[in-house]
């Protein structure tokens, strides 16, 4: 059995305790904060967030509208919250916990690895950098309740994605799929499959999602996340991934959409269109998902920060 298998499942189970086993993720340093941060200590009021703060587990780190945070763990792992977001950790698990908004997490090569935990999806994570973004999605219709949609996407490293509730009730049977540098998943809380993992285009993400370009301290893994941008484009230049070209809404595009095989889309999925130029511009991000500057009737319309729609259908 593959030793990245192996060890991912050890992580999911929450083995992370046995003869060998990484430390356990003491606390966390504040590095960086931006406009409105808010820190609650497990036992205490929330104030406002302060640098040098130090988390601890149960604490919890909140941000405001465009307002960023950084955190660095005591095994060097960095955590960053965007705007609108929820962030806490667990000890000895090494579990980090993305609430809504969204939330990146770079575990240092040769580090403990630990688990990413959503409300959809958990990652099983060994020294890798990883975007997750959860959100509420509201019914357009209005026949129903809202559902929470999780995010996941891996900037360089692999990883192995689980659905959170399946962990929860059958650990040892949960099913699972891996995922690399370039690609994400995107799942609502109350499906009981795994969706399909997709490529996107990694360079126009990067170019502009702020989780990234937002803070003065580069991530440890920025080389990284260039030399997966740089395979890319190799792969696109050969032709083994395609790119997808802008589209104009038109009852073509708003029918369900051709798949495109898991081939790299126009945009990333966590930012709004670069420059947009009228508000009927959309551009395919991977199979099912559309990035536009206005909603898109007859599908699911998730507004961006920044500007901009994700439109799916479900």
């Amino acid at each position: 059995m593959n030793f990245w298998w192996v060890s991912s499942l050890v992580m999911a189970l929450g083995g992370l305790n046995a003869v060998g086993a990484p430390a356990p993720l003491t606390s966390a340093r504040v590095t960086e904060i931006n406009n409105d941060v808010r820190y609650q200590a497990a036992t205490a009021t929330e104030r406002a967030a302060r640098l040098a703060d130090v988390v601890q587990a149960a604490d919890v780190l909140r941000t405001g509208e465009r307002s960023l945070a950084e955190l660095e763990f005591n095994d060097k792992t960095i955590a960053r919250i965007g705007s609108l977001s929820v962030f806490s950790f667990q000890r000895e698990t090494r579990d980090f916990h993305a609430g809504k908004g969204t939330t990146l997490i770079c575990v240092p090569k040769g580090g403990g690895g630990g688990r990413i935990v959503s409300s959809a999806i958990t990652a099983a994570i060994q020294g890798t950098t990883v975007v997750v973004q959860e959100l509420e999605v509201s019914d357009p219709h209005g026949h129903g309740p809202a559902r929470t949609l999780s995010k996941v996407i891996f900037l360089e490293g692999n990883g192995r994605l689980f659905l959170t509730r399946d962990l929860a009730t059958a650990p040892t049977r949960a099913p699972s799929v891996a995922i690399s540098a370039g690609q994400m998943l995107a799942q609502f809380a109350d499906d009981r499959r795994l969706g399909t993992v997709q490529t996107i285009n990694l360079d126009l993400l990067v170019q502009g999602a702020r989780i990234l370009s937002g803070f003065k301290n580069k991530l440890p893994s920025q080389n990284l996340i260039q030399t997966a941008i740089n395979e890319q484009r190799v792969e696109l230049q050969h032709g083994d991934l395609q790119r997808t070209a802008a589209a104009r809404p038109s009852p073509q595009v708003l029918g369900p959409p051709v798949p495109n095989g898991g081939q790299a889309g126009g945009v990333g999925v966590t930012d709004p269109p670069p420059n947009p130029t009228t508000a009927t511009q959309a551009v395919q991000v991977s199979g099912g998902f559309w990035l536009s500057t206005a909603p898109m009737p007859g599908m699911i319309s998730v507004p961006l920060e920044g500007g901009g729609y994700v439109n799916f259908h479900r």
